[in-house]
């Protein structure tokens, strides 16, 4: 009866395996992540945001946040590279400031994601582009520059079918 416990025990809380829970839970995130990007492709709506400081291309500055950020441009770069869609990366900002500085700041975190993505993934390259949206696109609209307007600091993707001058994977 008691290997029965501890064999269930061990199957329910994977405790046998030689490897500590924490990777066990960051593979199990990894993947489950992976699943949502793989799924936002074939829809054509990838719901991936990254969030930035304010007047920045840093990332938020709260770790409960931006901690996975790595692994989501590397499960996102590893992803997008298979499928032969185009991605637009759009960055955003909040609406202080003047809107040519919010338009040229957009640009440029678009242009940082795409960067990132471009390294993991060189074929990914030819598929992929940066625009910036200034703050003509916000969602929280405050203006005041703290956690509460947070979403309107992003980078987004637009999932689209690639024209007939983009490149396909190689």
């Amino acid at each position: 009866m008691r290997a029965n416990l501890a064999a269930t025990s061990c199957a329910r809380t994977r405790a046998c395996t030689s490897r500590p829970a924490s990777v066990n839970r960051k593979e199990d995130a990894q993947q489950a992540f992976a699943r949502i990007v793989e799924h936002g492709l074939a829809q054509k709506q990838l719901g991936v945001k990254f969030l930035f400081r304010p007047g920045s291309t840093l990332f938020t500055p709260e770790q409960q946040i931006s901690s996975a950020y790595p692994m989501w441009l590397a499960q996102v770069s590893q992803r997008a590279s298979q499928h032969t869609s185009c991605l637009e990366v759009a960055g955003h900002t909040s609406r202080t400031g003047p809107e040519p500085l919010n338009e040229r700041l957009s640009l440029m975190r678009a242009q940082y994601i795409k960067q990132r993505l471009d390294a993991t993934a060189p074929t990914l390259a030819k598929r992929t582009s940066a625009s910036g949206m200034g703050s003509s696109q916000n969602l929280s609209g405050l203006g005041t520059d703290d956690m509460r307007d947070a979403l309107d600091r992003r980078v987004e993707f637009k999932v689209k079918e690639c024209s007939a001058g983009d490149a396909l994977i190689d």
